[in-house]
């Protein structure tokens, strides 16, 4: 829609201005955004904005074996919450450490 994609310009805008990092990177890093966000949408398939772990184990109809399912859950779970939430989700699988690991 027009309006969202002028807030998305604007957010862009704003961070090329203030960061030190090149359009295309940071288009790269925009797109990761928008498919994490489909991805932890899928998953979270109450809408309460977390995912808890019957959701995470619904990895598995993506192949994902359970062991790994609920390995991924305790390294994405940062707080111990038993659920997590979609700054979790994003900061860890961000990371180098998820990349090694998963």
């Amino acid at each position: 829609n027009g309006n969202q994609n002028t807030t998305e310009e604007r957010v862009t805008e704003a961070i090329l201005i203030h960061a030190d990092i090149k359009e295309s990177k940071l288009q790269v890093m925009l797109g990761r955004v928008a498919l994490f966000g489909k991805v932890f949408r899928w998953l979270d398939f109450d809408g309460d904005g977390t995912l808890c772990l019957p959701e995470v184990l619904r990895m598995e109809l993506l192949n994902i074996d359970l062991k790994l399912a609920a390995d991924l859950m305790a390294f994405l779970d940062t707080d111990d919450s038993g659920e997590i939430t979609w700054q979790e989700f994003v900061r860890g699988i961000c990371t180098d450490e998820f990349s090694v690991l998963f």
